[in-house]
C-alpha cells in the first residue's frame, strides 16, 4: 500500500504524536524504507507531554531519521484545538520548505473519518467531501492519510504485535468536546457491521457529490451566472454552486457559509427588482443585475470633478470625450462654460425634452446597473445644471456618444 509514495525515493515528513497511530504510521513507513523526517510538536498540556517528546525522538534515532520538534505553550486565549491545529501546521510547511520535501504524512485513521462524517451531519453545514479524503492539501502542502482503512483497535494491535511504545492521551477519554463524546458514545460502541455500513453511507454520498459537482462545473468556469439557469439546479446542486463560487472568491467564508446566507442570496436573485447586491465580506458582494448576478468588489464613491473651461478633451482613469463639436444641439454654448463633469449625486434632475427626471429615474430606464451608478459622469453646466449624461441604450445617444467621443473606461 504504500509503493506509491517510495518512487524516485522522494523525501517526507511525518507528524509523529507518540499516540498509537501516529506511532504504527511510523514504523509502517520505516519498514517500507521511505525517506522521512520526523517532527512533533510539544503542547506542553499534560505532564507526560516532554516524555513523549523523548520517545518519538528516541525512535526517530532508532530508524535513523531526523528529528524535528516544536514547543508550542497555549496563552489561553480562543479555542485550544484550533490554535494547536494552525501551529503545528506551520510548523510541519516550515520544515518542508526547508528540505523541499514532498508532503507530510499523518495517522487519520478510519474511527476519524467516522467521527469527521458523524460531526459533519450533525452541524447540518455545507459539505465539499464527506468525511475527508486520502489526500489534501494544507497551508499549501500536501498531506496524505494512509491510513483510512484501519481502525483504531488495527492500529492498537499492529504496536502489541511489532513490540512498538507509544502514549495513550488521557483526555481522549474525558467527554471535553464534541469529538471525543462521539468516539465514545458512537463510534467504540459500534459493530463491525454497523461501521461498514456508515463507511458505504459515506461513500455513496460521496458519489452523489461527485456527480452534482459535475454537472455544475462548466457554470464554476463563468464569471458572470444567469439567474433562471441557476435556480433551475437542484436544491442540492444550487447551494453546492454558492459554496463553490462565494468560497472561490471569498477565502475567509468557509467555515461562515449558513444556510441563511443561502435563502437570502436566492431570495435577491429571484427578486422582481432588477438591481440588488448582498454583502459577503467587507470589500466584496454579489451584485444582481436583471437576469445575472456575479461576485464584484464594492465599488467606493470616488467623489470626482474635472472642469473644461472651454471645449476641448479630456482623459483620465475614469472617462475620456471630447467637447471640441458644435454642441448646441445639446444646449451646450460657450456661455455654459465652465463645464464641470462629475459623478452623478442623488439629487441630480436632468431635462429631457420638455420632460424633468430624477437621475436615478433615468440611470433605471437606461438599465444602468446600480454597481456602476456611484460614479457615473455626468456634465453640470455653470449654473449647477445637468446638461449631458453619456447613455448608449439606442442609436440617437450612441451617435452623440460617439460625436463626444465620450467613453466610459
Amino acid at each position: 500500500m504504500f509503493e506509491k509514495y517510495t518512487i524516485n525515493n522522494n523525501l517526507y515528513l511525518i507528524g509523529v504524536s507518540g499516540g498509537p497511530d501516529s506511532m504504527a504510521l511510523l514504523h509502517m513507513l520505516y519498514k517500507n524504507r521511505l525517506n522521512l523526517i520526523v517532527c512533533h510538536v510539544n503542547y506542553h498540556t499534560r505532564k507526560e507531554s516532554d516524555q513523549e517528546k523523548d520517545m518519538v525522538e528516541r525512535y526517530s534515532k532508532l530508524y535513523n531519521y531526523p528529528f524535528y520538534y516544536l514547543d508550542a505553550f497555549f496563552d489561553g486565549k480562543g479555542n485550544f484545538e484550533s490554535w494547536a491545529r494552525e501551529k503545528r501546521y506551520c510548523f510541519f510547511k516550515e520544515v518542508a520548505h526547508k528540505y523541499n520535501a514532498k508532503g507530510l504524512f499523518i495517522a487519520h485513521h478510519e474511527d476519524d473519518l467516522l467521527e469527521t462524517y458523524i460531526m459533519q451531519k450533525r452541524r447540518k453545514g455545507f459539505v465539499k467531501k464527506w468525511g475527508f479524503n486520502e489526500k489534501t492539501t494544507i497551508f499549501d502542502m500536501d498531506v496524505y492519510r494512509p491510513l483510512v482503512r484501519f481502525s483504531k483497535k488495527d492500529l492498537l494491535n499492529y504496536c502489541i504485535e511489532n513490540n512498538i511504545k507509544y502514549s495513550i492521551d488521557s483526555t481522549n477519554f474525558e467527554r471535553i468536546n464534541t469529538r471525543n463524546k462521539i468516539r465514545l458514545d458512537v463510534i467504540s460502541m459500534m459493530s463491525k457491521e454497523e461501521r461498514e455500513n456508515m463507511l458505504e453511507e459515506i461513500n455513496l454520498k460521496n458519489i452523489e457529490l461527485d456527480k452534482n459537482m459535475n454537472y455544475i462545473a462548466r457554470l464554476l468556469k463563468k464569471e458572470k451566472y444567469y439567474v433562471n439557469e441557476v435556480m433551475n439546479l437542484t436544491e442540492e446542486q444550487r447551494h453546492l454552486f454558492f459554496y463553490e463560487i462565494i468560497t472561490r472568491e471569498c477565502p475567509s467564508l468557509v467555515k461562515k457559509i449558513t444556510w441563511t446566507k443561502i435563502h437570502e442570496i436566492e431570495r435577491i436573485l429571484t427578486s422582481s427588482k432588477p438591481n440588488l447586491f448582498y454583502n459577503l465580506t467587507k470589500t466584496r458582494m454579489i451584485v444582481k443585475e436583471y437576469d445575472i448576478f456575479f461576485l464584484s468588489d464594492k465599488v467606493k464613491p470616488m467623489n470626482y470633478a474635472y472642469t473644461l473651461l472651454e471645449p476641448s478633451s479630456l482623459d483620465n482613469e475614469i472617462f475620456s470625450c471630447d467637447f471640441r463639436i458644435d454642441t448646441a444641439f445639446l444646449k451646450i454654448y460657450e456661455s455654459s462654460y465652465p463645464l464641470v463633469i462629475r459623478n452623478a449625486k442623488k439629487d441630480d434632475v436632468v431635462t429631457i425634452g420638455n420632460v424633468t427626471k430624477k437621475i436615478n429615474r433615468v440611470f433605471i430606464d437606461a438599465k444602468i446597473p446600480m454597481n456602476n451608478r456611484i460614479n457615473y459622469p455626468v456634465v453640470v453646466n455653470n449654473r449647477g445644471k445637468v446638461v449631458y449624461i453619456p447613455l448608449y441604450n439606442n442609436d440617437i445617444q450612441k451617435s452623440i456618444a460617439n460625436k463626444l467621443k465620450f467613453v466610459i473606461k
